[in-house]
């Protein structure tokens, strides 16, 4: 973890990205991974401000954030349309709106906030994404014609998408019950299930590393934060400017203590999984858990660009959205449906339909009888929790604690439960 006061991007001096060789554009090449002159095609040396990705605690995250410090050789474009603010080289110019289109935009330094930590370079480059897209689109059968076309123009936009990480260490407590289910079999012969609860408790422990939440409110929960997964832990590289040239990329909009947040929630679902699967181990085919207590240790964060291409799709006054993986080449996105391929599916479903009707009415004309018994018996089973919206360190663990909903019956009544298993823990010793 990187000490608050280690240089940082914001504060190194700009690398050229002017050739010695020929005064071309120096250029981030996606086939080669390497920096080139876009005249020449000379290699050249980019040395980034610093030679590794570093992560911060959590607790100091405020201060970093008001230190308002310049990114050296950028520039932000703010978007009057949508609100957006993207990141570009300063010795390009910003003519639209790379999320909505719009052509309204201002621009100016780039200053305050956190800076990029991190960047994931595009691995794929426009040729391949739309080659990845082609063979996505020819696997949607209901997709019109129109769209294939349309695509094949090249109407691909790379940008840069800012995400949060998080690392932490983590463990929680829990009470709930495991089940072992018997076949009954009643006086007259027939069966049935039958479960026998008992009641469990235990602790489970998991490190994260690398959780990712997305930190643009315009990209957050559409097409282009479910590209994922990507690899931010061992392809990732120091950011440097230089990798924005001939695309953009937008700066975060939602800060990293709200992202936390959502992260916390990521980590709570995987530690309850982790605690239904103790239970399971114990000999269980069944189990629940009614009390739940995460801690969290070691926060950390840091601020990185992923690479995605986004593209839109007119179709009859709706507009459509699509987004590649520029990393893996993954593809994400909704697309129209044909209205005479929805009836022609459903003509032939009918047909099948009246078929097996058919079928089946010609089988019983034959006299052949059928004698299907069975039975089926479903019982879901789960538990419900509130968001953790709160929290606080604890200087003598050094865990984070969630305290959100302290007043909520469900939550005391988790809380008494977990109380009465320590008691009972400290009667036995």
């Amino acid at each position: 973890m990187a000490e608050l006061n280690s240089p940082t991007p914001e504060t190194s001096a700009s690398a050229t990205t002017v050739c010695p060789n020929c005064g071309g554009k120096i250029s981030y090449d996606i086939k080669s991974r390497k920096f080139l002159c876009e005249s020449c095609k000379s290699e050249q040396s980019i040395t980034a401000p610093k030679s590794t990705v570093d992560e911060y605690s959590i607790s100091d995250y405020r201060v970093r954030e008001h230190s308002a410090i310049s990114l050296t050789g950028v520039s932000v474009a703010t978007c009057s349309s949508c609100g957006g603010e993207i990141y570009f080289d300063e010795h390009e110019t910003a003519k639209q709106c790379p999320m909505c289109g719009s052509a309204q935009i201002r621009v100016a330094a780039a200053t305050s906030g956190i800076a990029p930590e991190g960047v994931v370079p595009f691995r794929i480059d426009n040729d391949d994404a739309q080659q990845k897209f082609r063979v996505w689109i020819s696997k949607r059968w209901f997709a019109p014609n129109l769209l294939k076309k349309a695509y094949g123009e090249g109407k691909l936009e790379g940008l840069y998408v800012p995400f949060w990480t998080y690392d932490a260490d983590s463990c929680a407590e829990y009470v709930g019950q495991g089940g072992r289910t018997r076949t009954v079999r009643d006086r007259e012969g027939n069966t049935h299930t039958e479960t026998d609860w008992f009641p469990v408790s235990g602790r489970v422990y998991r490190k994260f590393d690398d959780v990712l939440i997305c930190a643009s409110k315009k990209q957050s929960g559409t097409i282009a934060a479910q590209v994922g997964p990507f690899n931010t832990v061992t392809d990732i590289a120091p950011f440097t400017y230089q990798y924005l040239s001939g695309y953009k990329a937008e700066r975060y909009s939602i800060d990293g203590l709200e992202c936390f947040g959502a992260a916390r929630e990521q980590m709570e679902a995987e530690l309850q999984e982790d605690a239904d699967a103790d239970i399971l181990a114990q000999g269980f085919s069944q189990s629940r858990v009614t009390a739940f207590q995460p801690k969290y240790k070691d926060v950390t964060y840091k601020s990185v660009l992923l690479p995605i291409y986004t593209a839109q799709y007119g179709y009859r006054g709706e507009t459509y959205f699509y987004a590649i993986n520029g990393q893996t080449g993954h593809v994400a996105g909704n697309y129209p449906k044909s209205v005479p391929k929805i009836i022609a599916a459903v003509l032939a479903g009918l047909v099948l339909l009246f078929g097996l009707m058919y079928f089946m009415g010609f089988m019983e004309s034959d006299d052949y009888d059928s004698d299907y018994s069975g039975y089926s018996d479903y019982s879901d089973y789960g538990s419900s929790y509130d968001e953790y919206d709160s929290g606080y360190y604890d200087d003598d663990s050094g865990y984070f604690f969630d305290t959100a909903g302290a007043n909520n019956p469900a939550k005391m009544r988790g809380t008494a439960e977990l109380q009465s298993v320590r008691r009972s823990e400290i009667e036995a010793e």
